[in-house]
């Protein structure tokens, strides 16, 4: 190979696990099409500065539902440094006492789409502030990182769990 990446014109080529060849069907490309044009419609509903700003506000929301995800997908009762973390960033979110890991990750996500997104979500632009966001090299590593403490953590729990300003570090890191 002359170190140039595959090419594949019309669709995406990518290495799995397995180190084998991933091309998305047919559906896949036709929904990534209709998710790229709702987004482009999405976009004249905003101006750019304000996208922009909220762009790199959602990336930071989003790095920190995934550290609640990694930490709840790994343990049974969430840590009470983990708790407070959530507690003073999502005001109202946990009811008292409410620990339980099982549906939190995705009640965060909920939390924040509703709480620090509500404007875009009232103007019909969240779909294309998550679909741009998750696009960013930013969230890239993040994801990655996510899922390397996903993988190592269910394997091994760490004996303490990161705070969520050091995990974001370690993803912003993460190649």
């Amino acid at each position: 190979m002359t170190g140039k990446k595959p090419v594949c014109k019309g669709s995406v080529v990518a290495v799995n696990d397995n180190n084998k060849e991933w091309r998305p069907t047919t559906l896949e490309r036709r929904a990534q099409a209709n998710a790229r044009s709702r987004a482009k419609r999405q976009l004249l509903r905003v101006s750019s500065p304000r996208f922009e700003k909220a762009w790199r506000e959602y990336i930071e929301w989003e790095a920190f539902s995934l550290w609640v995800r990694a930490v709840a997908d790994s343990k049974k009762r969430l840590p009470a440094a983990v708790v407070r973390t959530i507690q003073r960033r999502c005001p109202g979110l946990l009811p008292q006492g409410c620990t339980d890991p099982k549906a939190l990750p995705l009640r965060v996500l909920e939390w924040i789409h509703d709480h620090i997104f509500a404007a875009a979500k009232r103007e019909g632009w969240l779909d294309a502030l998550m679909f741009y966001s998750v696009r960013d090299p930013r969230s890239q590593r993040t994801w990655a990182y996510w899922e390397k403490c996903e993988r190592e953590w269910k394997k091994k729990r760490p004996r303490s769990y990161p705070a969520f300003k050091q995990w974001a570090q370690a993803a912003e890191r993460w190649k």
